[in-house]
C-alpha cells in the first residue's frame, strides 16, 4: 500500500548515529492525518549499519525498506530513495539528526495550509551550553543550525530549505529533475534549490519542525571549519553562476573580496585584540569563505587555466571525515 509521505534518509558509516535518527522518526506522531513510510538508502557502508537496519526494521510498525546505493555519493544516494519511495511527498532526513515527534506533521500540516509545494523546518545543534558558547552565529550556521524565527515565513533565495529538513511534493521532481550526482564537493541541495526558484516554487519555512543535529567532536575543531568554509564559499559560488551567469557572479566575487578586506579582516584583528575566540574563528571563516568563492569563480571563468584539481579534490564531500574524523573523538 502507498504511504502519503515517503521520508528518505541516505546514510553511510554511521551506524548509531542512523539508529537513533530512524528511531526518532518511528515515533512520529499523525494523528490520523496521513500514513508514512521510512526509506533508507546504505551508500555502501562498510560499518554495523546493515545490522542496525537489520534489528529496526524487524519489530517495527512503520513500513522501513532498505535499499542499498553505489557509493557515488549523496546526490546518488537521494535519487535512488527518490526512485524507491512510494509517497506523493517526500521528506529527506539526514542520518546525523534527531527529529521531534510532530516533526512531520509540523511539515505537512504548513504545506497544506500553504498550499506549498516545498517547506521546510528549524534544526538547533545537540550541543551543551558550553560548546555551543564557543561558537559564534557564524559557525553555529556552518555547522548546520537553521533558525527563521518563531513564526511561519516564506524563505528567501538565502534561507531555502535543506534536504536534511525538508518535505516536498513529488511532482516538483517532474518539473526540476532530480539532484545532481556531478556535485561530489556537496552543495547538491543547493543548487537543488536554484532549480526549484527558476521553476517558480515557492518555499515555506516553520520552527515548530524540529530536527536536532548531532555535531561529531571533530567538527567544533578549527580545522573541520576552515575546511568546510572553503567548500561552502565554493559552491556558492556554483550556485550563483548557476543563477545569475559568469558576468554578475564574478561580480559578486569582487564585492566578497572587498568585504572581506574592508569589513571581516578589521573585524577579525578586533577580536583578537580583544580575546574573542569565537567572533575571530567566526571572521576567519568568513575570510576562507571568500578565498573559496574567489577560487570557484576562477574556475569557472577559465577552467582550463584554474582548473586546481587538487584543491576541489580535497573539498570532497564523501572524504570528510576519512580527512578529520581521526584528528579527534568523534560522537559517531
Amino acid at each position: 500500500m502507498k504511504a502519503d509521505v515517503s521520508i528518505v534518509v541516505c546514510t553511510y558509516n554511521r551506524a548509531q548515529m542512523l539508529a537513533r535518527a530512524l528511531e526518532s522518526l518511528v515515533r512520529q506522531q499523525t494523528q490520523g492525518e496521513f500514513t508514512f513510510e521510512i526509506v533508507v538508502v546504505d551508500d555502501r557502508s562498510t560499518d554495523g549499519t546493515q545490522v542496525a537496519l537489520q534489528n529496526i526494521a524487524k519489530d517495527c510498525q512503520v513500513p522501513i525498506r532498505c535499499f542499498r546505493g553505489e557509493g557515488r555519493g549523496i546526490a546518488a544516494a537521494r535519487n535512488t530513495g527518490l526512485g524507491a519511495a512510494s509517497g506523493e511527498w517526500l521528506a529527506f532526513f539526514d542520518d546525523d539528526q534527531v527529529a521531534d515527534p510532530n516533526w512531520l506533521k509540523e511539515l505537512h500540516a504548513l504545506a497544506l495550509k500553504t498550499r506549498s509545494q516545498c517547506v521546510g523546518g528549524a534544526r538547533p545543534l545537540l550541543l551543551i551550553a558550553q560548546e555551543l558558547s564557543l561558537l559564534s552565529p557564524i559557525c553555529r550556521a556552518a555547522l548546520g543550525e537553521i533558525t527563521q524565527g518563531n513564526e511561519p515565513r516564506k524563505c528567501g533565495r538565502k534561507q531555502y530549505p535543506c534536504t536534511g529538513n525538508m518535505l516536498l511534493r513529488r511532482s516538483v521532481f517532474d518539473q526540476v529533475g532530480q539532484f545532481d550526482e556531478s556535485l561530489t564537493r556537496g552543495g547538491e541541495d543547493t543548487e537543488f534549490g536554484v532549480r526549484l526558484r527558476r521553476a517558480g516554487i515557492e518555499a515555506w519555512f516553520t520552527p515548530k519542525a524540529i530536527v536536532h543535529h548531532y555535531v561529531p567532536a571533530y567538527r567544533l575543531n578549527e580545522s573541520y571549519l576552515f575546511w568546510r568554509a572553503l567548500a561552502c564559499g565554493s559552491n556558492f559560488a556554483y550556485r550563483d553562476f548557476q543563477e545569475w551567469g559568469l558576468v554578475r557572479t564574478v561580480t559578486a566575487c569582487l564585492a566578497r573580496i572587498a568585504q572581506a578586506s574592508f569589513i571581516n579582516c578589521p573585524l577579525m584583528l578586533l577580536a583578537y585584540i580583544l580575546g574573542d575566540r569565537a567572533e575571530l574563528t567566526g571572521r576567519k571563516y568568513l575570510l576562507l569563505a571568500a578565498w573559496g568563492y574567489l577560487r570557484e569563480s576562477l574556475y569557472l571563468v577559465s577552467p582550463r587555466l584554474f582548473s586546481q584539481e587538487t584543491y576541489f579534490s580535497h573539498l570532497s564531500f564523501r572524504g570528510e571525515r576519512n580527512a578529520f574524523a581521526g584528528s579527534s573523538k568523534s560522537t559517531d
